[in-house]
């Protein structure tokens, strides 16, 4: 102002404003036909019911007038305190002429009545701006204006069912409400559904908050094509995971990036891989993280360049140097793996269940690394993972079990690798069960397990009466003392021959004696038959009880 009026302001001529309880309707279309557009929202009959009646009611946008089924959406009232300014422009002569010439004026048709619209009234203004008039009307109190979503809209007009109900029911005529009726007797007339009034109750928008990752460019390749690059995305491994019987790999993936042009520690780690991987073949990562300083974030990616990992098998999850393949040796089968789930032996039915190496890990952050976690010696368990090696087990019973040259001579690439599946399966159950012991705070000696040493190492007739050796829980025995949680223990206390993991699931082992005869009863060890030892039907005869006494007597049943 200073600078279009220097030094002092001239005064400001004061404004008459109009009387006050203006209501300012925005419509949300362009109007092009004010009729139709005053027809949305009811007509200037419900507009002056609006401004002269109910001030506080709301207005209802109809989308298409002409069916009274379509759903309407409400307007929003809001107190305001705006200017209704009317603004008068000359009227047009019906004269033309270029602006900025002096060319003759040329005369025109002027249609119409009033210009009504914004672009040719803001060009009035500029033709006129010495000529048009300014007029305070008055203040504008309400103002009512639509933020709600429109929902889907299902015409009627085809249907014949609702044409009825329009004319019969939504006039509210009692004469017509009464003439109406469904014809029973006409299959197709009950198929007709009405449609729905609405197709969702949400009616205001929510922002999600849309917006491009900041980590994310656009980058021009070789051939000019423009692509988008994210410049925080990890580096994808391509580390070799084959199933049980596939070909095993001699080298790398041919795609992953050369080392060289790697990080110079991820470089040192590759190195001090190949060294380890070339005086053992078949390494776990944990033993691998005891045995180096390797980090975890770094042994992830240098795996891909020393070795290839099996998805099942008797060797899964450990890494296997390229070029070896652990089914063709049977001196293999001293790094076959066993995995088990680390979870909560014992819990009441109130107390939710936990990850016990989850949970492990989580306390044990920022402390230092147990180097002997790989190791299972019978006596301690570290739950920094749930794999262990067959070189890697110290345990005096499993190690005698372990440490044999009695092995296939074809090598079982599902489940049982180099040794016989009754060996092998004797080794799973007893070590899972000193497992859940280890975790119960229980104490276990080699005598425990007389039952289960007492089953052959060779399952006959394998394919059809397997040896499982699914452990699921500890037996909770009178020997262990009172249960944790006061649960009720066995009826009768049970000698340290009867010790047998609940659950162990030796199910119609159906064992044939080395020579292919029948078993004797049950009452002989070599070639017993067991069924239902600590399963859910009933037992027959536990191996190496000489008087066939079934253990169906015990009511501590637990098929968790």
């Amino acid at each position: 102002m200073a600078q279009l009026f220097p030094g002092k302001l001239p005064p400001l001529p004061w404004i008459e404003i109009g009387e006050s309880g203006l209501v300012s309707i925005e419509h949300p279309f362009i109007v092009k036909n004010v009729s139709k557009g005053l027809d949305m929202i009811g007509g200037t009959s419900r507009i002056s019911e609006i401004v002269h009646r109910n001030q506080n009611s709301q207005l209802r946008l109809i989308l298409n007038p002409a069916d009274p089924a379509t759903r309407p959406i409400k307007s929003t009232k809001r107190d305001t305190a705006n200017l209704a300014l009317k603004l008068t422009v000359p009227k047009r002569t019906g004269r033309k002429r270029k602006r900025g010439s002096d060319d003759p004026w040329q005369s025109y048709d002027v249609k119409g009545g009033p210009q009504t619209f914004s672009r040719n009234l803001v060009r009035s203004l500029e033709d006129n701006h010495d000529s048009y008039k300014t007029e305070c009307v008055g203040v504008v109190d309400h103002t009512h204006r639509w933020h709600d979503l429109s929902d889907f809209q299902i015409s009627t007009q085809d249907s014949e069912i609702m044409q009825r109900v329009q004319d019969s029911l939504i006039g509210l005529d009692y004469r017509k409400i009464k003439e109406f009726n469904l014809d029973a007797e006409e299959p197709t007339e009950w198929t007709k559904l009405v449609a729905s009034p609405a197709m969702t109750h949400l009616t205001m928008p929510f922002n999600y908050g849309y917006m491009q990752n900041p980590a994310v460019h656009q980058t021009t390749d070789q051939t000019g094509k423009t692509t988008l690059s994210n410049t925080q995305q990890p580096e994808r491994l391509l580390t070799i995971r084959i199933t049980a019987d596939a070909k095993a790999p001699q080298e790398m993936n041919p795609k992953v990036l050369p080392i060289d042009e790697q990080d110079p520690e991820l470089i040192t780690a590759v190195q001090n891989l190949n060294k380890l991987f070339d005086d053992r073949p078949l390494w776990t990562r944990r033993a691998i993280l005891n045995k180096t300083n390797i980090r975890e974030a770094i042994l992830k990616p240098a795996v891909q360049y020393v070795g290839y990992m099996f998805t099942s098998g008797p060797w899964r999850d450990a890494i296997i140097k390229y070029g070896v393949d652990p089914r063709t040796d049977p001196e293999m089968h001293r790094y076959q793996t066993l995995s088990y789930q680390i979870t909560e032996a014992e819990r009441t039915a109130e107390q939710p269940w936990e990850d016990k190496r989850a949970a492990y890990l989580r306390k044990s952050r920022g402390q230092e690394r147990d180097r002997h976690s790989h190791i299972f010696d019978g006596a301690s368990l570290v739950q920094d993972g749930k794999i262990w090696q067959v070189c890697d087990i110290t345990d005096p019973l499993l190690k005698g079990l372990l440490e044999t040259e009695d092995l296939r001579s074809t090598c079982d690439t599902k489940t049982d690798g180099w040794y016989h599946n009754g060996r092998w399966a004797k080794v799973k159950t007893i070590m899972k069960t000193k497992i859940n012991a280890l975790l119960s705070n229980k104490s276990l000696t080699d005598t425990d397990f007389a039952q289960v040493l007492a089953l052959p190492d060779v399952a006959y007739n394998a394919s059809k009466n397997a040896a499982h050796e699914n452990v699921r829980k500890l037996r909770r025995q009178t020997d262990f003392g009172p249960s944790s949680d006061g649960r009720k223990q066995t009826k009768r206390p049970l000698s340290q021959s009867h010790v047998l993991p609940k659950g162990s699931r030796w199910v119609k082992l159906g064992i044939e004696g080395p020579e292919g005869q029948e078993d004797d009863g049950g009452k002989g060890k070599a070639g017993a038959r067991v069924e239902g030892v600590g399963g859910d039907k009933g037992t027959e005869a536990l191996a190496g009880d000489e008087d066939g006494e079934s253990d169906d007597a015990i009511d501590d049943e637990d098929n968790d």
